[in-house]
């Protein structure tokens, strides 16, 4: 491990103290170190690094996977004490994970991602990647009605005030907030869970991670005034002409692990559900 890219949300106060902290102990531990904040990122700079560490929670994270992915570089995410799924360690053990990584004492968690193509009379005009979930939105107060289909087949039409398509990971995310189901990250599918649906009888759907999802305005003026965001972060306009291609990328992000990490266990945690084995 030669240099560790410091990743940090500057607009945090413990984000930025933790940042400091770190920054010192990696010199006095002859450490080399990149050290970059949310709001001025360099790609020419990140991508030089062999481990990026994210300070800030799971938004910092999501940003961070992003160049994860870009560039192949596996990704610690470190809670500071808030709620957040993407997180491995906690402030106070960052630096006994360090040396573990430099021992290689840990596994690599790789996690799918989904890839939108933004497409316009069969051309695709746009894409970009997401981690978590791709959301269809209206930018007004008011329903979007929306064609779906998975591989080539017509599903139904969706009346409700957005539509979002999730990963196993972001399965904890928005998805589980809008009444979805929770997915072991193991399993190759993505999730379909309309938000605030018109009828009672559209829920859910769970469909092969090797399924296209083709979203279409069942009427074209409904993406006038149409957004699509990802991972919460990104957001694009949408037009009239567009429809909107979601399946899973090539490419993933790659969380460092540790002997103890258990999903159900962080999600006991996590959630606070209560009871224990007998």
């Amino acid at each position: 491990m030669n240099t560790i890219a410091i990743f940090f949300n500057n607009q945090k106060e413990k984000a930025t103290q933790a940042a400091e902290t770190l920054q010192t102990w990696l010199e006095e531990n002859n450490y080399k170190y990149i050290i970059e904040n949310v709001t001025a990122t360099s790609d020419n700079r990140i991508k030089k690094a062999d481990l990026i560490i994210s300070l800030g929670g799971d938004g910092t994270t999501l940003r961070a996977a992003r160049l994860s992915s870009q560039y192949n570089i596996p990704i610690l995410g470190v809670s500071l004490g808030t709620l957040g799924f993407l997180a491995e360690v906690s402030v106070d053990k960052l630096t006994e994970a360090i040396t573990n990584i430099a021992n290689d004492n840990y596994t690599i968690d790789e996690r799918s991602m989904l890839v939108l193509k933004i497409l316009e009379n069969g051309k695709e005009i746009e894409n970009a990647f997401a981690l978590n979930e791709v959301v269809v939105t209206s930018t007004r107060t008011r329903m979007v009605m929306l064609d779906v289909f998975v591989s080539n087949n017509y599903v139904t039409s969706y009346s409700a005030d957005g539509l979002i398509i999730s990963t196993p990971t972001g399965s904890t995310a928005y998805n589980l907030s809008a009444g979805g189901p929770i997915l072991s990250p193991k399993l190759d599918a993505t999730i379909i869970t309309p938000i605030c649906a018109h009828s009672l009888n559209l829920r859910s759907l769970v469909v092969s991670g090797n399924d296209e999802v083709i979203i279409r305005p069942s009427n074209p003026y409904h993406f006038s005034s149409a957004l699509v965001s990802l991972d919460g972060q990104k957001d694009i306009n949408l037009t009239e002409c567009n429809y909107l291609s979601i399946k899973k990328a090539k490419k993933t992000v790659k969380f460092i692990r540790f002997a103890d990490f258990c999903f159900f266990e962080a999600l006991r945690s996590k959630l606070k559900w209560s009871g224990k084995a007998h």
